[in-house]
């Protein structure tokens, strides 16, 4: 991954090269082919470069055109499209223009329109010279990662936090209202980070910085359900989705270096990996790389089966990481620390020894199907839509199909008809539709909790009565509520601390991000897409991908991909109880049929519970034991945390909460930067994990 960075003194004050350089050196990782940098008066740029793209091999940035001058760290997938538009890029052949160049003639042509125009991955900021202001602007989902800090004096921006915590003038202060966001799983704040007064610009957003007072950014996209109008014909949906996904492939095979692709044996990364093995067979380009996560010793978290379903198509060069190898998912914490700068990592280290293989198989291009089920939408609310829409019969039917093909504990007829009946038939009693209720009931009975009669008294009888007297006779029953917060539900083991409740504001930030029913499938479908925590992964897979000097490339973020999928009816996306339905038979003969009509996956649990045992358990023990106190100003009792997850390895209750896993990495984020929140010298540039005592 290439990196981006820059300054700009509000004051007037000259940017000093020093400066420039101490940022460039945090993120050289990221710039293998060369670092750069650009400075006049109160304005510098600087860029790492990392070669992908034909283009890049002879591009160098910062680069000046007419009074402007860009950093970015982009790939634009309209190229063709962008060059036939901008009359001043037609002055030179298009295999000489770089994508940056594409990007400051399009912003020269159409000024802060030109993100209208863009498509592709991207983070960018241009000094118009003649405005004397900086423009900044980043992809529509926040692939490409843009961080920055304000004052009235100082604007700084970067690919990593690390680069704007370089200068002495950034203070490194902990930012307790994401820290509240992580331990109770609130991810919706696109802006906020861990790090006081230092935010991300949005997904979708363009930001202007004209001095002090002059500070705006404005989103330019948003993603919005719109049915594809039908133009009489029937619409052929499977095809439309095969040629679309096909092209958001092709247009991410670009590249002037090796190329490979993550392989799980799911449907996603499959789809992946048999579309450019087709593309680049046509392209007589060398076999597509795979690198996938084996672990045969345990079965319950295995792959090979459909890993080797995928190879034995032919025309692959496959490389596997083993569980010896992925250890633990905080054997690597030092490690993953120096890199990673947010708190929450989940899963990381799946991703962290994928992106060290590609590095030792000299492979800088992944492509990678993260999230690729919300993209297409497994169409698992298609029964709540029924359900609001009275198809009570329909909602049975598809629900008994949904148990026949999942075949997973849990997942019965009878589970999803009461998750998705509640909440409409909820709203029936309160808008006292009678005449509704009593059919429901009758139909859904024998698949709910309660018998008939008790059914007849929650949604007939006790709406009956005025709201405030229900509301009295709740106050009566249930007495006050509780004053704190509780992250899990393990009986008080895991509380936060009432003080970091407050000081934080947390109590107001509840109702962000909350749960709300959804009356359609396709605006259920469009909230998965837009959820904060959507980018935030992005930003942390990023980090991981510079750290190894690769760059990671995912076809279903596709933004023309991603507004067919919320417009595709939701009958394609559901039926016959097979989820994901459309993608499955635009797949056909593309994909072996075991993957392509697979039920389900494996789940990585059991690796993730036996690399804990075998390999993090006494390092997280003394972890605890040396250092719990530092969870003091978040946690009633800090070693709750440590306590549940004991609980969970002797296997004593069904899973790990992932509140609590949140706060174990929480503990471990700390002591990484416990000699920084010490230090009283401001020398944070120093920021050295592996220095650490664990």
């Amino acid at each position: 991954m290439s990196g981006i960075l820059g300054i700009f003194r509000l004051d007037g004050a000259p940017v000093q090269e020093a400066d420039l350089e101490k940022m460039l050196q945090k993120l050289k990782h990221r710039g293998p082919d060369g670092l750069h940098r650009w400075q006049s008066g109160p304005v510098g740029l600087g860029h790492c470069m990392l070669h992908t793209t034909p283009e890049s091999l002879f591009e160098q940035l910062p680069s000046q055109r007419d009074g402007c001058v860009i950093t970015a760290h982009a790939r634009i997938d309209n190229r063709e499209e962008l060059y036939e538009k901008v009359p001043a890029a037609q002055l030179q052949p298009l295999d000489t223009l770089s994508d940056s160049d594409l990007i400051l003639l399009a912003y020269q042509y159409w000024g802060e329109a030109c993100l209208q125009h863009l498509l592709g991955d991207f983070a960018f900021a241009i000094w118009d010279a003649p405005k004397q202001s900086l423009f900044c602007g980043r992809d529509h989902i926040g692939v490409r990662p843009f961080y920055y800090y304000k004052t009235e004096k100082l604007f700084v921006f970067a690919s990593e936090v690390k680069a704007i915590l370089a200068l002495e003038e950034v203070p490194f202060e902990i930012n307790d209202v994401r820290i509240g966001d992580y331990l109770t799983i609130n991810l919706q704040d696109k802006a906020s980070t861990s790090y006081q007064n230092i935010w991300r610009l949005p997904p979708a957003s363009h930001m202007r910085v004209a001095g002090k007072n002059a500070f705006r950014i404005e989103q330019y996209w948003e993603l919005q359900s719109r049915p594809i109008v039908d133009d009489g014909n029937s619409i052929d949906y499977p095809a439309e989705l095969r040629k679309h996904f096909t092209q958001a492939v092709d247009c991410r095979l670009r590249t002037a270096v090796p190329i490979g692709s993550h392989l799980s044996g799911g449907l996603d990364s499959s789809s992946i990996c048999c579309v450019a093995r087709d593309l680049l067979a046509e392209k007589h380009q060398q076999p597509l790389n795979t690198f996938s996560n084996v672990c045969d010793s345990i079965p319950e978290s295995n792959e090979r089966e459909f890993i080797e379903a995928i190879l034995a198509c032919g025309e692959f060069q496959p490389h596997f990481v083993t569980e010896s190898e992925l250890q633990g998912p905080l054997s690597k914490w030092q490690e993953m620390f120096s890199q990673l700068e947010e708190p929450l990592i989940g899963n990381a280290y799946l991703m962290w020894e994928l992106s060290r293989s590609a590095r030792n198989a000299d492979v800088r291009i992944l492509l990678n199907g993260y999230d690729g089920d919300t993209v297409i939408s497994h169409g698992i609310m298609r029964l709540s839509e029924m359900a609001f829409q009275g198809q009570w019969s329909q909602l049975i039917a598809q629900s008994k199909a949904l148990e026949q093909n999942l075949q997973q504990a849990g997942y019965t007829a009878r589970y999803f008809i009461q998750q998705h009946s509640q909440k409409p038939l909820e709203q029936l009693a309160q808008a006292r539709c009678w005449w509704k209720i009593v059919p429901a009931i009758w139909q859904l009975g024998e698949y709910l909790e309660q018998p008939r009669w008790k059914l007849w008294l929650r949604y007939l009888v006790k709406p009956l009565p005025p709201r405030i007297l229900r509301s009295l006779a709740r106050r009566l029953l249930v007495g006050r509520r509780s004053r704190h917060i509780q992250p899990t539900g393990t009986g008080g083991n895991l509380k936060l601390n009432p003080d970091f409740v407050k000081r934080s504001g947390l109590a107001d930030r509840r109702s962000v991000g909350k749960k709300k029913p959804f009356s359609t499938e396709s605006n259920f479908h469009c909230e998965q897409l837009c959820s904060g925590g959507f980018g935030f992964v992005l930003e942390s897979m990023d980090q991981i991908s510079a750290m190894f000097q690769t760059e990671t490339r995912y076809p279903f973020l596709d933004k023309r991909l991603l507004e067919l999928c919320v417009a595709i009816p939701t009958e394609q996306k559901l039926d016959q109880g097979w989820t994901r339905f459309v993608m499955r038979r635009a797949m056909e003969n593309v994909l072996p049929l075991e993957i392509q009509w697979r039920r389900h996956k494996s789940t990585p649990e059991a690796l993730f519970r036996s690399g804990l045992k075998n390999y993090d358990l006494s390092m997280l023990r003394s972890a605890v034991d040396e250092h719990s106190s530092l969870l003091n100003p978040y946690l009633e009792g800090p070693r709750g945390p440590w306590e549940q997850l004991q609980l969970w390895l002797d296997g004593d209750i069904s899973s790990l909460s992932p509140k609590a896993w949140n706060a174990m990495t929480l503990l471990m984020w700390l002591i990484a930067i416990e000699p920084l929140l010490r230090s009283q010298t401001g020398a944070v540039g120093e920021y050295k994990i592996d220095t650490l005592a664990s």
